[in-house]
């Protein structure tokens, strides 16, 4: 049974009604969800449907611009990250000075 318990049938008409009536609770419960998900699935439409639209696919050339932009920055981060250390290793009273201008 759903609930987790055993149940004992007298015989087969009491077992066929039980199983019809699980069945048909099966299917209203099923037509419920149905509802209630259906404007979920119309706003995700809608979502989908505007990103389609909106979204605009980059070119292999904007895509490398995009990955050489992130590099150099990277690089840029790395050598401010050595600059910074060093200037700490000399002065940590300038880091401390330079930190709140």
């Amino acid at each position: 049974m759903p609930d987790g318990k055993k149940r004992t049938f007298k015989n087969y008409d009491e077992l066929e009604e039980t199983y019809n009536e699980l069945k048909n609770e099966r299917t209203q419960l099923s037509a419920e969800l149905g509802d209630l998900i259906k404007p979920v699935n119309e706003k995700k439409e809608l979502m989908d449907s505007y990103l389609t639209d909106h979204m605009v696919n980059l070119t292999s050339a904007q895509l490398l611009n995009l990955q050489n932009g992130v590099e150099s920055l990277s690089r840029l981060a790395c050598s401010f990250e050595a600059a910074l250390s060093a200037c700490c290793m000399k002065s940590p009273a300038v880091f401390r000075l330079s930190f709140f201008l």
